[in-house]
């Protein structure tokens, strides 16, 4: 290679490294690693999905020793807002705080305390048997229907738990005429009542009873939720 071409070599390689792009320095400190910030949002979010993941591990051994020792689920009210993935703590006076959590389409920032203890149970006797107590069957003919319907807290509600019936003879002969007509149909036997229709149901056999004025209690949860009283004649 003669002397000419070296020249051009060089001013080639030279023009090379002039026109080299230099990388633009870096903006993080010295010394300082390359990570990812992680915005404060997420951090809050993760660590509220956590305590909601223990907190639902809780709740969910506790219910499942409570039903290995043979308590059952009973049905409670309504929140005042639906959200689900909600924080849930139970405080000293038996209430539960329930805080954050999901909406329809957004995070809750609100919380309502909940009480646990199921709303109370009522009952109302319903036709042939007056509210007031005046009716009077045959006791020779027919069954006695003893009809219920029942309310959780004041509301109406289809929902049923099973419940039993007690007859209680508190007086002797009634004081009117028989004023009800002859009910035809099997008569029930043993404490349970029947669920028809939105309503519990017994037929009580009247020639069984014999004559007297009686008091029909319905019970739930051993406890009694209403009574009505009728007479035979």
């Amino acid at each position: 290679m003669g002397p000419a071409n070296r020249d051009k070599d060089d001013k080639r390689e030279k023009h090379m490294k002039t026109s080299t792009t230099t990388p633009p320095p870096s903006r993080r400190p010295p010394n300082q690693p390359n990570t990812t910030e992680v915005p404060q949002n997420m951090k809050t979010r993760s660590v509220t999905i956590l305590a909601t993941i223990i907190t639902a591990l809780v709740a969910f051994t506790s219910a499942s020793d409570a039903l290995a020792q043979g308590d059952t689920w009973t049905a409670t009210g309504s929140l005042n807002t639906g959200r689900r993935w909600h924080t849930a703590s139970l405080l000293p006076n038996g209430t539960l705080l329930v805080a954050g959590g999901w909406g329809n389409s957004d995070n809750l920032t609100s919380a309502e305390l909940y009480a646990i203890t199921a709303p109370s149970y009522s009952a109302q006797i319903q036709q042939p048997i007056n509210a007031d107590g005046t009716s009077v069957f045959n006791v020779r003919r027919g069954v006695v229907p003893v009809k219920f319907t029942l309310t959780q807290g004041g509301v109406a509600t289809c929902v049923l738990p099973p419940a039993t019936i007690a007859v209680t003879r508190t007086a002797g002969g009634p004081t009117g005429p028989i004023d009800e007509s002859i009910y035809t149909g099997p008569a029930d036997t043993g404490l349970n009542f029947r669920i028809d229709n939105c309503q519990y149901i017994y037929n009580l056999s009247p020639s069984a009873l014999g004559v007297g004025t009686y008091r029909v209690d319905i019970n739930i949860n051993s406890q009694v939720v209403s009574s009505a009283t009728f007479q035979l004649k």
